[in-house]
């Protein structure tokens, strides 16, 4: 990036994340929603196969019932929350990189699928999404079941 130094790249990414971690607590203690949630930390592949549409997101460190799955017209929508782990005693953090609240990804949706059959699966920290192909999209709104697997 340019002549900048890194010790200045370093410091402007950590103001970032202080103040969505400041914004955060705001709406977060005001009974709001936080505006757009966040999605930085969660990435995703999309893949096609002849017959579906497969999505595979990295997400970490979340418990059954902290991830909802959703499809609004030509899209999929992962939202739901990560709860912060809480140090026993006193600590002063010298780093704190990982995210926790809201989240809400959009993905589009690159062809048309069956929203009705669509499946999803956590395990070790991916969630995976399979999506059955059709020739015309429904366009509804429709909630996807997610079947955890145990970790080990």
């Amino acid at each position: 990036m340019g002549n900048f130094p890194r010790e200045s790249l370093d410091r402007l990414v950590h103001f970032r994340r202080e103040m969505e971690k400041i914004l955060r607590e705001f709406f977060e203690a005001a009974g709001e929603d936080v505006p757009g949630g966040y999605s930085a930390n969660i990435t995703a592949d999309v893949f096609e196969t002849e017959g579906e549409i497969k999505i595979q997101a990295e997400m970490p460190g979340f418990a059954n019932g902290d991830i909802r799955i959703e499809f609004e017209r030509d899209a999929v929508v992962i939202e739901g929350s990560k709860r912060e782990e809480q140090p026993g005693g006193k600590v002063n953090y010298v780093c704190m990189e990982r995210a926790y609240g809201q989240f809400r990804r959009l993905i589009e949706l690159p062809a048309p699928c069956d929203t009705r059959r669509a499946e999803a699966r956590y395990a070790k920290g991916i969630l995976m999404i399979t999506i059955p192909r059709v020739k015309e999209r429904r366009g509804q709104r429709q909630e996807v079941k997610i079947a955890w697997e145990e970790q080990e």
